[in-house]
């Protein structure tokens, strides 16, 4: 499956896309946000981007429609298919990005030396 949900902690998600999404695959990713908006409100949702290889307009759209409706960090290195989109888009400043899931919940980032 191409959309994986983690429980961090009380409260905290990270959902993970990986492979390929196009108007076939979106959809299993909005059934994940939605089951997590419905437990967490409309808190930070942070989506780990990493392993998509492939992404068009259905994902850059959902990822809107997610800013849109609350905070959303995404977690990279962005994919450079993906980093292009949004690139390509003017979308890349829209969105704030985390090097790791830890960052992106506001934890300290371990590849940072202290």
């Amino acid at each position: 499956m191409p959309v994986r949900l983690d429980v961090v902690s009380a409260g905290a998600y990270v959902i993970h896309c990986a492979g390929e999404f196009d108007q076939d695959t979106v959809p299993d990713l909005t059934g994940v946000v939605a089951a997590v908006r419905d437990r967490a409100g409309a808190g930070r949702l942070v989506v780990d981007v990493r392993d998509v290889t492939f992404a068009d307009s259905a994902f850059l759209n959902c990822l809107l429609g997610l800013r849109a409706a609350g905070e959303l960090v995404l977690v990279g290195p962005l994919p450079a298919q993906l980093r292009r989109l949004l690139e390509i888009t003017g979308a890349l400043t829209l969105f704030t990005l985390a090097p790791s899931v830890r960052a992106a919940h506001g934890g300290p980032d371990p590849s940072v030396p202290a």
